[in-house]
């Protein structure tokens, strides 16, 4: 069952125009920093193998996928469901449609010296791995935890919004410029539709 409310920030004029001009935008505190460390001590749960669904071990990360839709953890779900949520993605693809849930997951990195450390993730596209046959859709990537840019935090390529733009790895060394973004601040979010590392 989900929550009666989730207090998600609004969409403001300039993160959706950002968005349409850049093809990705951070929105600072998307969630309130309470319902971000709930998701952080959960996702924590479920990377010491204390809740029962079983990862998926990739070379960039380990992931539990839709432990929103199938095992119903609080406040993933919540926050995938909420009618706000939607919004806010109707609000910065600016259709003003439904927006439809199609996945979720928690993703964990782990230090590449590690034992079994994640590999780097290279420039990529999350749409092509989408089996959507509509226009439109967002990746939400929220991030849970302190990763500052010198242990690989997310980058985006502005500009880089239409598939005219996107022709392989070579596109970050003639194309837009690299932007980094810092997550140090819990409840962080950015959207994307196109590449990102």
């Amino acid at each position: 069952m989900t929550r009666a409310s989730i207090d998600i920030r609004s969409i403001t004029d300039e993160h959706a125009v950002d968005y349409r001009e850049n093809g990705w935008v951070a929105v600072p505190g998307l969630l309130d920093p309470d319902t971000a460390g709930e998701m952080l001590e959960v996702a924590r749960r479920y990377a010491a193998g204390e809740l029962a669904t079983a990862p998926l071990d990739l070379a960039m990360w380990r992931e539990w996928r839709f432990v929103a839709r199938d095992d119903a953890a609080e406040p993933f779900r919540s926050v995938a469901y909420s009618p706000r949520t939607a919004h806010a993605i109707s609000r910065l693809e600016g259709h003003g449609g439904g927006i439809r849930y199609w996945t979720d997951k928690v993703a964990c990195k782990y230090p590449s010296a590690a034992e079994n450390g994640s590999s780097p993730t290279g420039w990529h596209q999350d749409f092509p791995n989408h089996p959507i046959d509509r226009v439109g859709g967002a990746t939400v990537w929220i991030a849970l935890d302190d990763v500052l840019p010198e242990q690989g935090s997310i980058s985006f390529l502005s500009g880089s919004t239409g598939p005219d733009r996107w022709a392989g790895p070579t596109a970050a060394a003639r194309g837009p410029t690299a932007e980094t973004s810092s997550s140090r601040t819990r409840g962080c979010s950015s959207s994307t539709r196109w590449p990102r590392r």
